[in-house]
Order: C-alpha cells, then structure tokens, then sequence
C-alpha cells in the first residue's frame, strides 16, 4: 500500500509541473510586439520559405465579446519540403504548414514560440533518411527565423 501511495505521489508531483515539454522553443524577444512581427516576416522571406498567413487571435476574441492580450499564429512553408515530408507520412499534414506564436505576456514582455521539428520524427514515425535530412534543415531555419526574430 506504501508503495502505491508513493508512486501516486510522485506522479502528482510530476505531473504537476510549470515547465513545457522539451518539444516546443520558446524565445523572448528584445523588440515590441508589432516590431517583433514584421521581423518575423523578413526572417521568414530570409529563409527562403512563403508567408502563408497570421490567425490573429487577440481579434478573433474581441469579435467573441472576449479580451486576450497579443497572440498571433504565423503559417508559413517549403511546399516542396511538405510535399516530401507527406509522402513520408501522411499524418505530417497535421503539423504542417510550419506555425510560429508570438504572443505578450503579463508584464508586456513577447514571445515567439514553436514546436521543435525533431519532435516530429518521433510524432510521425519518420525513419526516412531524407525526410530526416528535410527535418534537420527545418530545425536549423526555426532557430535561425527564432534568433533573427528575437534579437
């Protein structure tokens, strides 16, 4: 019985954790929110990849008769690379295009955030030694689009 009221325990304890999983990249931004946005952008066109769009979510809740601070989702993508990571796995569409969150905390500081691409090749399953080389590529641009971005 002891051991089970232990092993609850430290689930709980566990499970209760602030910290996100090693999975998403968060970075804080040394710019305002509209300044760190339109960098965003350019990091984007710098990269080589095709701004898709901005899901402004802060507006989407003043249309609902609610109140958010800043919080924009950026889709943006290779269509080549995605068309490749696809054919690898179809569920990827799920995770694609590539999405960024920038968003502003309590305090006014902002974030820009995004899931770590080599979480997908677990998520996806993907053993593929050139859908493998596609994801490694995309881990390097986030962070260059997340430095670029944020300093």
């Amino acid at each position: 019985m002891k051991k089970i009221i232990l092993t609850i325990a430290m689930l709980l304890f566990w499970g209760c954790g602030n910290e996100k999983g090693a999975f998403l990249e968060e970075h804080e931004s040394k710019s305002d929110y509209a300044t760190t946005v339109n960098k965003l952008k350019e990091s984007i066109k710098q990269e080589g990849l095709e701004f898709l769009g901005e899901i402004d979510r802060k507006k989407i809740a003043e249309e609902n008769g609610m109140r958010l601070r800043e919080n924009s989702v950026f889709l943006f993508d290779n269509q080549k690379a995605a068309t490749k990571l696809i054919e690898c796995n179809p569920s990827f569409a799920l995770d694609l295009p590539l999405r960024v969150v920038i968003w502003r905390g309590y305090e006014g500081d902002v974030h820009l955030e995004y899931t770590n691409p080599e979480y997908w090749s677990l998520k996806h399953n993907i053993k593929d030694s050139d859908c493998l080389k596609i994801l490694d590529q995309a881990v390097i641009s986030m962070k260059n689009i997340a430095d670029n971005t944020t300093k």
